[in-house]
């Protein structure tokens, strides 16, 4: 039987969604992607990855606090 798994530390969500530890940290605290706190863990649902994975976060600014093209 296969076991979905529901969430996913930050290091496992970088490395599921190729993006780095940075990026992913950068996403959280845009906004961009929940993350839920459980004791002293922070963790990203499964449908949060997805959810960036297939709809992307959006518009990021650039340096410029212009709107990056995409």
């Amino acid at each position: 039987m296969n076991k979905r798994q529901l969430a996913y530390s930050k290091k496992e969500a970088a490395a599921a969604t190729s993006l780095s530890l940075r990026g992913i940290d950068y996403l959280i605290e845009r906004g961009q992607l929940k993350a839920v706190k459980v004791g002293r863990r922070v963790i990203i649902p499964a449908q949060e990855l997805e959810r960036l994975v297939f709809n992307g976060a959006g518009q990021v600014p650039s340096p410029n606090g212009l709107a990056a093209a995409s």
